[in-house]
């Protein structure tokens, strides 16, 4: 088992989860729908060894869970409601 701290930014609460060791993207989605709701994937980002998850491609997923070790901190910010980044 893997135990993940997740750490929201909005009110600073703390939750800790667990995951199999071979833990899957759906693994990881039903998680953060338990603590964040039903809307979580579309409302919030998740961020850990300050690397961003995309939940939308499970290739990208399963590069980016190998950031997923035992006592990580997984960082929960609220998405912004419009716009789009610009590179200036």
């Amino acid at each position: 088992m893997i135990n993940i701290h997740f750490i929201a930014n909005e009110d600073g609460k703390k939750s800790i989860k667990q995951l199999p060791d071979n833990f899957t993207c759906q693994d990881f989605i039903k998680i953060i729908i338990d603590l964040f709701g039903s809307h979580a994937t579309e409302h919030y980002t998740f961020v850990a060894k300050g690397k961003a998850l995309n939940l939308a491609d499970e290739v990208q997923f399963g590069v980016w869970k190998k950031n997923l070790t035992n006592g990580v901190n997984i960082f929960v910010g609220r998405r912004m409601h419009g716009g789009e980044i610009i590179n200036v």
